[in-house]
């Protein structure tokens, strides 16, 4: 349906979600007095409740001749319009708009307002230029869609995507513009019966078919043949990426009065369109036959008749019902359309039928429509409009039409929740939404009208933490409270932009795990274990599209519950990998007794917000960026005595990074002399526009100072670029001059004399004023005064450097003195540093709370704090709560930062379990390994008490198959070490040995044992499978795979997560084969394994191909053109996803797959002959 989709393509943005108290942090403005042409709209609140608006806005730099001028331009523009559109909705949050409707090309959008305050507040908005009411003009369309909320459900990227329905009628126009794609299988039952007077309406005339075009609709000229393709157009409407399967069960009727005249009986025109019950059977049959090769989750059968005020359990239907009902498909039957208050048609009637009746718009029971105690549910069916032939519309009323706003339902909740029984299912739907009565003359009963949200949210536990946007950066908490419970959250994004997810358990036993959709609802990127130990990480995923994302977070394994932390961001998250320094800047710095703290910025890769910087092996405070930013605060004392020497700075990254390479910062002997920063103080805020006098002394360690020839004052900031350098030129005889710099080069040099009423400038960065400037010396000291004024360019953090160089060409270019910041008016009170006080020690599994000073302490709001790793609570704020789940030393970092200044500060907190020593020992080893392939064992041994262990010795015992070849000392078949002492409060010491294997090996006996009787054991075991094959593939590598007769090769960007993929040779399927497959030969198994684990029904992103040979035995008595893989899946063979090629003159095959990995075999399909049905 043409218009029904373009609704739903509007609705689907929409959302219809709240944007809820996580903004509560954005001031509310001041109330103002609204303008004479808001009077209709407060009319309108107050009449309604809501009010839809539309509201243009500011965009900085928008032009609209842009959009077209290049792709370039384009997405710069529509870039800056979806910021503002969520700056806009950031300030809005408070007043809880709903509706959201985002305009991706022009800076407007949509959404409705509940109150007086939040019209006051957007017309107080400065970015706001225009308001106006969103008014509804008549309806072309039906409003059945979002009266059933099945909007609601599609917003959330439920649309019923890899589900099928099936739909027993009068055949589907498949050539639809709106229903063109979907039907993926058909078939027509039809009854020939002269006697009957009925003609059947299958290709040809036959009975049955399976043939392309047999679930074409019937021909127009005959009555009702458009009813499947409308019933087709509302499951489309519901669920719209659902498939279709298409099948034809009804006849031609033609009446012969006065005896036989079915179609006047049943109020047709002759000739008309009947089914019997036994074209019925045939076609659920047939479902039930295709049940592996589709996910079926409905049938649809929008017929019947008859009266029954009970049961039908006795109807013919019921076994195949039944049968369909066991395999998790829903049989779902319109309730007639007879009037009846107290009776139904079958084979609604039937007690596993889910059983639909009709409502009105207004939400009564239609007058046409049955109803009866066994009637599962409601769902509007009076004007519903949806698809017709012709590419047209037409609009119908009937039960026919309710019952497919639920089989659509279906598609969409099973996608939503795959475990989903039909009861779970067909009872969420009819016990929520809206309570109907039958108030006809006569009425009985009261039934729920299908509200598609509800039932979604009684399937999958929507509760306070779900439907929230996430604004990177980031952290939202929330809550897993049932097995099945499902959080969801927004994203808007834009093409290009990178998404890094974490999904971290903070309590209970939660097992997390993330999934990412576009905003088309395809999933682009999911991770279970991925962030280390339990926790999900979607790790610098590029968005391919602009628009809203979903993201769904859940727990793994469908059984566990507890609370959790989710992380978004733009930065790709490095998982403790090995970090490496390129560059620091500066690199050196003269020595000195008098210098102040400055910032080195560190250049690398591999930097995470849980990196430490260190000097000479000492921690210092560091600032995290970027993975390749990383700042390391050195102290000024750090530049005292001995000179000259050099530094090691390196970079630590949690286990199992390691330590980076080091690179050297010299400090260097002060040859020319010492220097000083007297004024201002090093720390100080410089504001701008506002005259600051800067006093640098310098003193000669022997000689006068005059030996000098320049003095340099240089202002470097972080990117290291020299904002201003002014320079004194010393000229024996005459007055020295002053000199402003015109970057860091020095060319283009304005000098003046100190006290000439002359200004220097460079523009909107820096002037000297030389009136107000001197220059002196006496003795060894010479003295500069620069008095400057810096411009809205100059504002930022910069590190203070002085230069000198002498008479005979030394220079001395390393001094640094401190650090300032010059601050904009907007921001007179920049961070200058920040102190976290809080414990040194503690114990495991208790809070703990870090507080933050800031000076200076009125600094200007907003401030954003940092703390990392990721507190309890407290993140974002000034006060964060921490409790350490394992025992080791902890590093709490803080990161304060307000209008481009920033501060940091670190404490370390060593946790314990108990005072005594506690040992624990674990074991990590390969997942997979190749026959022969050295196997390395690595067992990590932790002492989690605060006093040191003594004396240990740790044993570990061979696995049976496998055969030792280096590390510790073998006896016999244990392998042993001594380790003098181990450190309390979680220190650690690592043993190893390699061995290698021919066979899947399992190592179970490991421990440790120390003086005083302490000990531990290995945990669970440690299993390593021999593979046949094995190849590791990431988004941007391809990889292959090949065993004898048989490769398979994995193309570039099918994994979003690095993988290694596995393959193991079977000598013959492990389940029996339908009975229409003759194996060939061929049996093998792939498997995906992610952070060294196996990832269960893993399905690349793209498709990869399978090429395999075989021999003629093989093949002996077998067609070899119907050659094809299945593939073993929900407990059956199936061959969906798989397009295989048989080459039978070059005895191999080739497949294309696109369907999860796991076990294959290869084998023909033999073909069925279809007879037809003949009715007794």
């Amino acid at each position: 349906m043409r218009k029904f989709r373009s609704t739903f393509h509007s609705l689907l943005f929409v959302a219809a979600l709240a944007i809820t108290s996580f903004h509560s942090n954005v001031p509310v403005r001041a109330q103002v007095s609204l303008p004479p042409e808001a009077q209709t709209m407060t009319s309108t609140l107050a009449a309604t409740g809501n009010l839809p608006l539309i509201v243009t806005f500011r965009v900085a730099g928008y032009r609209v001749e842009a959009m077209t001028e290049s792709e370039q331009s384009e997405q710069a523009q529509r870039n800056a319009i979806a910021q503002a559109q969520s700056n806009l909705l950031s300030r809005m949050a408070p007043f809880g708009v709903t509706n959201v409707k985002t305009f991706p090309y022009v800076p407007q959008m949509a959404f409705t307002v509940s109150s007086v305050e939040a019209l006051q507040a957007l017309y107080a908005d400065p970015s706001v230029i225009a308001i106006q009411e969103d008014m509804a003009t008549p309806p072309a369309l039906t409003d059945s869609v979002p009266l059933v909320r099945a909007d609601d459900v599609q917003s959330l990227f439920y649309t019923g995507q890899s589900m099928t329905v099936a739909i027993l009628d009068t055949g589907v126009d498949k050539t639809h513009p709106d229903l063109s794609g979907k039907v993926v299988s058909e078939a027509c039952y039809s009854t020939t019966n002269a006697a009957q007077g009925s003609a059947s309406l299958c290709l040809g005339g036959a009975a049955s078919s399976t043939a392309v075009n047999s679930g074409l609709n019937c021909a127009a000229t005959t009555s009702s043949c458009d009813h499947g393709t409308h019933v087709a157009g509302i499951v489309a409407g519901v669920a719209p990426s659902a498939t279709l399967m298409a099948i034809q069960v009804f006849s031609r009727i033609t009446d012969n009065p006065p005896t036989n005249t079915p179609c006047a009986t049943n109020g047709r025109t002759s000739p008309c369109t009947l089914t019997f019950v036994s074209d019925q059977i045939a076609a659920l049959n047939r479902v039930f036959a295709l049940r592996a090769s589709f996910n079926i989750a409905s049938v649809n059968m929008s017929l019947g008749g008859g009266s029954n005020q009970g049961i039908c359990d006795t109807d013919s239907r019921k076994a195949t019902v039944d049968l369909l009902r066991g395999v998790g498909i829903a049989t779902v039957a319109s309730a007639g359309n007879s009037s009846f208050t107290n009776a139904m048609g079958a084979p609604a009637c039937i007690s596993t039928v889910v059983s639909v009746g009709a409502t009105t718009k207004s939400n009564q029971v239609a007058g046409y429509s049955n109803l009866s105690v066994m009637t599962t549910l409601l769902a509007p069916g009076s004007n519903i409009n949806s698809t017709v032939l012709f590419d047209s519309y037409g609009s119908k009323d009937g039960t026919s039409m309710a019952a497919p706003h639920v089989a659509g339902a279906f598609a969409a909740l099973k996608q939503a929740r795959p475990n989903a029984t039909v009861q779970d299912i067909s009872s969420a739907l009819a016990s929520t939404g809206l309570l109907v009565t039958d108030t006809r003359t006569g009425g009985l009963w009261s039934k729920r009208r299908m509200d598609a949200y509800l039932a979604l949210c009684a399937l999958i536990s929507c509760d306070a933490d779900d439907f929230r946007y996430l604004f990177p950066p980031q952290t939202l908490t929330g809550n897993i409270s049932s097995s099945n419970d499902r959080d969801h959250y927004f994203i808007f994004t834009t093409a290009g932009a990178r998404i890094t997810l974490q999904m971290k358990r903070t309590s209970g036993a939660l097992d997390p795990y993330l999934e990412l959709f576009d905003p088309s609802g395809v999933r682009v990127a999911l991770n279970n274990n991925g962030g280390g130990d339990k926790d999900a990480l979607i790790n610098d995923y590029t968005a391919q599209k602009t628009g809203r994302y979903q993201v769904i977070a859940r727990n793994a394994d469908g059984l566990t519950m507890g609370a959790y932390q989710l992380i978004a961001s733009q930065q790709a998250i490095a998982v403790s990998p090995v970090p490496s320094i390129t560059s620091l800047t500066p690199s050196a710095a003269t020595g000195s007794q008098t210098a102040s703290d400055f910032w080195v910025l560190l250049r690398g890769v591999n930097f995470t917000p849980q990196s430490q910087a260190l000097w000479n092996g000492q921690l210092r405070t560091s600032l995290f960026e970027s993975s390749t930013r990383l700042w390391m605060r050195v102290r000024g004392s750090d530049l005292g005595t001995p000179w000259p020497r050099n530094v090691n700075v390196q970079v630590r990254n949690p286990y199992p990074g390691g330590g980076s390479n080091f690179r050297t910062f010299n400090i260097t002997f002060p040859i020319l002399g010492e220097s000083e920063l007297v004024q201002p103080a090093a720390g100080s805020v410089v504001p701008i526009g506002v005259k600051t006098t800067f006093v640098i002394s310098w003193t000669h360690p022997t000689d006068s100072w005059r030996t000098m020839q320049n003095m340099d004052l240089r202002l470097r900031d972080q990117d290291n670029n020299v904002a201003a350098q002014i320079r004194v030129v010393e000229r024996p005889g005459t007055a020295s001059v002053y000199r402003l710099l015109n970057g860091a080069d020095g060319l283009q040099p304005d000098e003046g004399l100190p006290g000439e009423n002359k200004d220097l400038t460079i523009t909107d960065t820096v002037t000297l004023h030389l009136a107000d400037s001197q220059f002196f010396g006496s003795g060894r000291t010479a003295t500069m005064t620069p008095t400057v004024t810096f411009g809205p360019n100059a504002a930022g953090v910069y590190n203070i450097e002085f230069r000198v160089d002498g008479p005979d060409g030394e220079v001395q270019d390393d001094d640094v003195l401190g650090q300032i910041t010059i601050a904009p008016p907007a921001c007179p009170l920049p961070v200058t540093g920040v102190t976290m006080s809080g414990p040194e020690t503690g114990i495991v599994q208790t809070d703990y709370t870090f507080t933050a000073a800031l000076a200076p302490s009125n600094a200007t709001l907003p401030i954003t704090y940092t703390w990392s790793p990721e507190p309890k609570s407290g993140q974002g704020t000034a006060s964060a709560v921490y409790n350490f789940a394992n025992a080791g030393e902890h590093i709490v970092f803080l990161g304060a930062e307000n209008c481009g200044s920033f501060a940091a500060d670190l404490r370390t907190v060593k946790i314990r379990t108990t005072d005594a020593p506690d040992l624990a020992i674990s074991k990590h080893a390969p997942a997979i390994a190749l026959a022969g392939e050295p196997i390395t064992y690595t067992l990590t041994i932790t002492n989690r008490g605060a006093t040191t262990a003594s004396s240990l010795n740790v044993f570990d015992m061979l696995p049976p198959g496998a055969t030792w070849v280096s590390g510790g000392a073998l006896a016999g078949n244990v392998v042993q070490w001594q380790i003098s002492s181990l450190e309390g409060y979680g220190a650690t010491a690592q043993t190893t040995f390699v061995v290698n294997a021919n066979a899947t090996i399992t190592n179970t006996s490991y421990s440790v044992s120390a003086s005083g009787g302490w000990s531990a054991t290995g945990g669970p075991p440690v299993v390593t499978r021999i593979v046949d094959a094995k190849a590791s593939v990431t988004s941007v590598n391809a990889a292959a795979l090949s065993a004898p007769d048989l490769s398979v090769n994995l193309p570039e960007g099918s994994v979003a997560d690095a993988s290694e993929i596995a393959l193991d040779l079977l000598s013959g399927p492990s389940y029996s084969l339908p009975s229409d497959a003759q194996y060939a030969g061929r049996a093998f198994r792939l498997d995906a394994y992610q952070s060294n684990a196996r990832v269960s029904d893993f399905k690349l992103g793209e498709p990869f191909t399978i090429a395999l040979s075989y021999s003629d035995a093989d093949v002996a008595g077998k067609n070899e053109n119907l050659l094809t893989l299945y593939r073993w899946a929900s407990g059956q063979w199936t061959t969906s996803g798989i397009a295989c090629t048989p080459n039978p003159a070059g005895n191999s095959v080739t497949c294309s797959i696109e369907a999860p990995l796991g076990e294959f075999a290869l084998a023909t399909r033999q073909t069925k002959a279809h007879l037809p049905v003949v009715i007794r």
